[in-house]
């Protein structure tokens, strides 16, 4: 997965602990240097130039304030969006809270194999078990519904006024959907009606 392989190339950057460099410059001059400038974003005319990692980051950055990579300490991807097209950005938290937002996730992850009688490396698997016997459920419920929907129709009374026959019966706690299934039924059942 392309996220997994970018959080793994920021954790190899920290691990370095590679001395990061910042300089105020023209931003004709940053752009020379092959800082990123996003599509979208406002930038004055003199910038802050980040570099990092012996050269593998070049970013316009107001906000970094530390002296090296390994002071990030963890750094975790939580989510992407689109600015353009084919670019993405992508949103981190570092440090402290970083460490905070996966012991978050861990304790969600620990919840829900509890309440789901399995271990957290099992939840896909019980999950997609969980939804089959779901929809297995669903169809036998339909199915059912549809047999007492049938039984149903032995209660229909007709009434005939004219050359038109109506039928009339109570459906109790029925919905549209199983008022026109019954609807059916009858029909089928009774063709000159």
């Amino acid at each position: 997965h392309e996220i997994a392989q970018i959080q793994n190339r920021i954790s190899g950057m920290i691990l370095e602990n590679s001395k990061i460099d910042t300089d105020e410059m023209p931003i004709e001059q940053a752009r020379a240097l092959g800082a990123k400038a996003f599509f979208g974003e406002k930038y004055a005319q003199l910038v802050r130039l980040v570099r990092m990692a012996d050269g593998k980051s070049s970013e316009l950055c107001g906000g970094t304030h530390v002296s090296h990579t390994g002071e990030l300490g963890l750094v975790v991807l939580t989510r992407q969006e689109a600015v353009s097209s084919g670019v993405r950005r992508l949103h981190a938290l570092a440090g402290e809270a970083a460490y905070e937002y996966l012991s978050r996730l861990e304790s969600t992850v620990t919840s829900l194999a509890e309440r789901l009688r399995c271990g957290p490396e099992d939840l896909l698997d019980r999950l997609d078990s969980l939804n089959e016997k779901a929809q297995a459920l669903q169809g036998e419920n339909e199915k059912l519904k549809n047999e007492m929907l049938k039984e149903s129709t032995e209660g229909v009374e007709q009434i005939i006024v004219g050359d038109i026959t109506f039928a009339r019966t109570l459906l109790d706690g029925q919905g549209m959907k199983e008022a026109r299934t019954t609807a059916d039924l009858f029909r089928d059942k009774h063709p000159s009606s």
